[in-house]
């Protein structure tokens, strides 16, 4: 297929064989089940998931591609192509009433990290996850807080944990698109935790506010910006937080806390 691959939409086209094979792999995919494929691209990996007879519901943004994906797939029963931007698409018209979802994807690299929290606000519909994102955002995503170095540990890392249990399948060097990114590539595996027992929106909105000031100790500036947060912990809670710094709290510490001091928690039941 002949086709002016468009820079604002981040395009970069899978051609190694071998990396398809093991994001199809990783998927564990069963005939029949519905997958959802986001940025289908020239239709590598579409072609790939209809051969494993599994329900492709794709969503492309550019218009020329989506032609060219009607004309190779729209006779197949099991395609279905749905032409627009997956940010803005109304997930019930993504995914209708169906449950299970697998979602397959080499994700535009330009809107990675804003799909990546919608897949979270969506994450009880969706049996697993296998995605490939470049390799900056896709260390984030596995990243928890445990190592020596934290360079890589924050918002991400805490929602993805907290969400996810998060798996690497590959690396993917740059020659393995068309045209080659800049960047190296990752192949990631999540499946979905059970939802949380708290606002999810006002806890990422809490820990996003920790991490704007990553390098700064927690407890003062709680105290300094938050006062009506401070007041609400424990002296055992003051006393755990002395010292630290946002990249030191893991994912379910940052949990704890937020449930200590949110008022939309506090006195409940976890």
């Amino acid at each position: 297929m002949s086709h002016q691959h468009k820079k604002r939409f981040g395009q970069h086209f899978l051609k190694d064989a071998g990396i398809l094979q093991q994001i199809v792999g990783a998927a564990k995919l069963a005939p029949g089940e519905p997958v959802l494929e986001i940025g289908p691209g020239a239709g590598v990996l579409t072609e790939a998931l209809l051969q494993a007879q599994v329900r492709v519901q794709a969503v492309e943004i550019d218009r020329d591609l989506c032609r060219e994906l009607d004309r190779r797939f729209g006779q197949a029963p099991n395609f279905r192509l749905l032409e627009g931007d997956a940010l803005k698409l109304p997930w019930t018209e993504i995914l209708g009433e169906q449950e299970g979802w697998k979602l397959v994807a080499n994700l535009p690299y330009n809107v990675s990290t804003p799909l990546f929290f919608k897949f979270v606000e969506q994450r009880q519909r969706f049996a697993s996850l296998t995605l490939m994102l470049q390799k900056e955002v896709g260390d984030r995503l596995v990243d928890l807080g445990t190592g020596k170095g934290l360079k890589d540990y924050g918002i991400l890392s805490v929602i993805a944990g907290l969400c996810f249990q998060v798996k690497k399948v590959c690396a993917v060097p740059p020659g393995a698109f068309v045209p080659p990114p800049k960047v190296d590539s990752v192949v990631l595996h999540l499946t979905p935790k059970p939802a949380l027992a708290v606002p999810e929106a006002e806890l990422f909105g809490f820990v996003r506010w920790g991490f704007e000031q990553r390098r700064k100790l927690l407890l003062s500036r709680l105290k300094r910006e938050r006062p009506e947060l401070a007041e609400r912990l424990e002296p055992a809670g003051v006393q755990a937080l002395e010292g630290l710094r946002p990249e030191n709290l893991k994912p379910l510490e940052w949990l704890e806390l937020y449930r200590q001091v949110s008022p939309s928690v506090a006195g409940k039941s976890c």
